[in-house]
């Protein structure tokens, strides 16, 4: 999406600088006041989102409150939240691109689709593969948008292992064991940036 975004803003069109400061909007909110905003969205009976279900003609959702939507509900506010960290970065690599290659290969008549798979990925490489590291890791380690949406409900269907280790170290006050899944989750975070460290390197298949 952040992509997408990218590719959008990267064009000139009337109203561009103001288009480029709405899509960055969502993420100058903090997440406790995003997360609580769609809080109410999500409500079941005065919620915005089932208000429109009920007009399409679609049955309401409980939304977080249902264990079936609760991830991704989640997932779907942490994304509109941070697609545009990555839209920004995107928009950085395609702004700093040579233009040679793509002068030359529409002189040579390749069409739009050849010209993005063909050279602006490849060339794009290095700024995808940090927007893809930077996502990663804040996926891995959100908190915030939890806690304040779901605190690991229903049950626990959205219990990360940062709010596992949070629960035990604060709630059940077992601090050693909580150290202990903190431990781990950062190495499980340090695989993942080593991963995309060594991908940045690697051509592509």
């Amino acid at each position: 999406l952040g992509l997408i975004m990218a590719l959008i803003m990267n064009r000139d069109f009337p109203g561009v600088g103001v288009v480029r400061t709405l899509f960055l909007l969502p993420m100058v909110a903090t997440p406790v006041a995003t997360s609580l905003v769609w809080i109410m969205m999500f409500n079941p009976t005065l919620g915005v989102l089932n208000y429109f279900l009920r007009s399409v003609g679609l049955p309401p959702s409980n939304w977080v409150a249902d264990p079936r939507w609760v991830i991704p509900s989640i997932v779907m506010v942490d994304v509109w939240h941070s697609a545009p960290f990555a839209m920004l970065i995107l928009l950085a690599g395609l702004r700093s691109l040579p233009q040679e290659p793509f002068e030359s290969a529409m002189i040579d008549g390749a069409s739009r689709w050849q010209i993005f798979v063909g050279i602006t990925l490849p060339l794009l490489r290095p700024a995808l593969v940090v927007a893809l590291m930077f996502r990663t890791i804040d996926a891995l380690k959100v908190f915030d948008l939890i806690w304040v949406m779901t605190a690991g409900g229903p049950g626990y269907d959205s219990e990360t292992l940062y709010v596992y280790a949070y629960n035990n170290a604060f709630k059940y006050l077992n601090l050693g064991y909580g150290s202990a899944v903190i431990l781990l989750f950062t190495l499980i975070v340090a695989a993942a940036s080593v991963f995309w460290i060594r991908m940045r390197n690697r051509e592509w298949i």
